[in-house]
């Protein structure tokens, strides 16, 4: 079932943990190219590995009518038990159906690790070195592109990314050339002569290159099934497929579901 559907980090610790994560990785990364540190950036980038595995979901169960949720990798080690589901969509099939009505403070948190590294450029400039420049502008697409996703109705965000492949692909060409004329111009010599230097130029645009084609293409296929339970909490669980999301609807309203009938 695991390929089927598997729970999203939208609330509860799992959420708390995967902001944590991000917030983290953005400030290792901020923290790395600044040099204030060599141990500081490390450490908070390993913290915020440890929190994203432990928001992972994992399993998505139905057990003695009452849905389970597990999350963390590789094993699950934090788990949700909802009884008394009152109602179930797929907010994928309502015209307006946007995640940011259920977990809008997802919004800060997205909207932080996209403002941090831009501040951080606005007051250092491309200092030390222009190479970093694609390792900092990747929390930035990531603010970005979560942003956009929770915000957006899927129909919207689909059409979004049909038009921003083409765009994304021109802006990242772009930074390439930027990298290179930049650090021509800082040290008198070609990027690709310090091998140092052209290794992280080439993680950093692959990291963007890998992030970008992830995200659109996942984001834009997935269906989200929203659960709220009796106590007024919502829970997300992402879907491989239209027909999966049929599938986990028919069998939440089954077996867990016993007040309300579930929205199609």
């Amino acid at each position: 079932m695991v390929n089927k559907w598997w729970p999203t980090p939208y609330s509860g610790l799992p959420a708390l943990m995967s902001c944590a994560s991000l917030l983290c990785f953005t400030l290792g990364m901020i923290l790395a190219v600044s040099g204030l540190s060599s141990l500081a950036a490390p450490i908070v980038i390993a913290i915020g590995f440890m929190a994203g595995l432990i928001s992972v979901g994992r399993e998505v169960r139905i057990c003695n009518h009452k849905l389970i949720l597990g999350y963390g990798f590789p094993k699950a080690i934090v788990r949700y038990v909802v009884e008394d589901v009152v109602d179930i969509f797929d907010v994928n099939e309502l015209s307006r159906g946007k995640l940011v009505r259920y977990f809008k403070y997802h919004l800060f948190v997205f909207s932080l690790i996209m403002l941090l590294p831009v501040i951080y450029l606005a007051v250092e400039g491309l200092y030390p070195s222009p190479v970093y420049l694609p390792l900092l502008l990747l929390p930035v697409f990531l603010g970005v592109a979560l942003q956009l996703y929770i915000m957006f109705t899927a129909e919207s965000y689909r059409k979004l990314i049909r038009r921003l492949m083409f765009t994304l692909a021109i802006v990242w060409s772009l930074v390439g050339f930027i990298v290179g004329a930049t650090y021509r111009e800082l040290y008198g010599k070609s990027l690709f002569s310090d091998p140092s230097a052209t290794l992280l130029y080439f993680t950093g645009m692959l990291l963007l290159a890998v992030s970008t084609i992830t995200i659109l293409a996942l984001r834009s296929r997935q269906h989200v099934i929203i659960v709220e339970s009796s106590d007024g909490r919502f829970y997300a669980i992402a879907t491989a497929s239209p027909n999966y999301a049929k599938e986990l609807v028919k069998l939440i309203a089954k077996e867990v579901m016993v007040r309300n009938e579930a929205t199609f």
